[in-house]
């Protein structure tokens, strides 16, 4: 819990002076040392051709982003020991989440500055044929979205 002096009006009305009314409101501040998610943005996927090749599969990319006090990704570092097919796909809709600021309507710069978290983009290329409830794109609370897609003949 964080205390906030918010000031509720000032005035200096003809008959002398007036005092300013201040006002501490208790305001619940995010608890986490992990910022939360506002906007995640899915990668897009290589060519068909690329994934043929490697049919069926399931990748796992890591990105480490940074945001600035706003909620604005500053930075994002792919954290997978080696680079794929899907690391600069990964790495650029990172670029593009955005996280909320710890209270609603009020910006936090300090709160939310240099906040980090890993994402987690997996990537699933299933054959042709398998169920389009298994297809698609998901969001996964906190930082994690699967992307699975069929590739190859029916």
């Amino acid at each position: 819990m964080h205390w906030v002096w918010m000031v509720i009006s000032t005035a200096t009305l003809v008959g002398g002076p007036w005092t300013v009314l201040c006002v501490t409101l208790p305001v619940r501040a995010q608890e986490s040392a992990q910022p939360e998610v506002f906007v995640a943005m899915a990668p897009e996927w290589p060519r068909s051709s690329e994934l043929r090749a490697r049919l069926p599969h399931r990748e796992t990319i890591s990105v480490k982003v940074t945001s600035d006090g706003f909620g604005n990704v500053v930075e994002a570092r792919l954290l997978s020991a080696k680079k794929s097919m899907y690391s600069d796909a990964a790495v650029h809709a990172a670029s593009l989440w955005k996280f909320a600021p710890p209270c609603p309507g009020v910006e936090w710069e300090r709160e939310l500055n240099g906040k980090s978290a890993t994402l987690k983009f997996v990537f699933a290329v299933v054959p042709a044929g398998t169920s389009g409830d298994e297809l698609g794109t998901a969001f996964y609370p906190p930082y994690e979205v699967d992307l699975t897609r069929s590739v190859g003949k029916q």
